[in-house]
């Protein structure tokens, strides 16, 4: 009998291994994710590097070297390699299949001349290139690039406030427009981190969170038409007591001009993510990508 208990147990740790093999294998990105973000910066001289964070295989022997945006290139800062070597000193985490990447995009004066058109650029997107040669188109959330001074977005961000509890905002219709979309960064299923108003608020004020009018954003019946004037009142629940989620807005205007506004950050924050966060993120590029049935 001792031969045949080998001879399973041998087996066995066969199939093991081969199950594990696949498993691994499926895990394996056929691209990297960049996570998303919505930031909105100065345009100026000498102005620090855009920085983007990116998930990928945590054997990937590839740096990010370069994008182009709207058609500017633009370098990637760091050492580069054609060939294929271990770029692990990349990771800034690491996970059990992937790893977390980060990418500073330098745009020197003569980039900026190229990109910023009537003292704004709104970009969503960019062709990202590899050390080894190859390509991805990355959504990138929204970057807002804008000359000190200019305020040309058609719906303008008027005040803010910020409570214990939330932070409250008002924009301005500066044009007819219609909304069409709001996100939010970080989203919490079932909760309600966002609520929009289109009332003044009343005057005798509100001391706790579900005191605040508005509806949900994720149940707000879009799209949303606005007349120039037209105001909007945007409540945002602070998370762990400290920090409030990031908003972006974008639609379109009755001229036809797409636009990107919101509740942004003047810069990408360091994300810390958690192995549980990395599979959610990766479940929900795969949902996007699926085809509808």
């Amino acid at each position: 009998m001792r031969p045949l208990i080998f001879w399973v147990a041998l087996g066995l740790i066969g199939l093991s291994w081969i199950a594990n093999s696949f498993y691994a294998h499926a895990q394996k990105l056929n691209e990297p994710i960049f996570l998303e973000q919505y930031t909105k910066v100065e345009a100026t001289e000498g102005m620090p590097a855009l920085v983007f964070y990116y998930l990928t295989n945590k054997d990937d022997r590839s740096s990010a070297s370069a994008v182009n945006i709207g058609g500017v290139g633009a370098h990637v800062n760091g050492t580069h390699f054609s060939d294929e070597q271990d770029r692990s000193d990349l990771n800034m985490q690491t996970f059990t299949h992937h790893a977390l990447r980060k990418m500073e995009v330098e745009l020197p004066d003569y980039v900026l001349d190229q990109l910023i058109k009537d003292g704004t650029c709104t970009f969503t997107k960019m062709t990202v290139y590899f050390s080894t040669g190859g390509q991805m188109e990355a959504p990138i959330g929204a970057i807002i690039l804008q000359e000190p001074g200019e305020e040309t977005e058609p719906l303008l961000h008027m005040s803010s406030g910020i409570n214990s509890e939330w932070r409250d905002d008002q924009f301005q219709a500066a044009e007819p427009l219609v909304i069409e979309k709001f996100e939010i960064i970080p989203f919490v299923e079932g909760e309600t981190m966002i609520k929009v108003d289109r009332n003044v608020p009343s005057q005798s004020s509100a001391f706790e969170w579900e005191q605040l009018p508005g509806v949900n954003v994720q149940h707000l019946e879009l799209p949303l038409s606005m007349e120039a004037g037209d105001n909007l009142y945007v409540y945002a629940k602070r998370l762990n007591g400290y920090m409030e989620p990031l908003l972006s807005i974008s639609g379109t205007t009755d001229s036809g001009e797409e636009f990107h506004t919101g509740m942004y950050s003047s810069f990408a924050p360091q994300p810390y993510l958690t192995q549980e966060q990395v599979d959610q993120i990766i479940q929900e590029k795969s949902k996007k990508e699926a085809p509808a049935s």
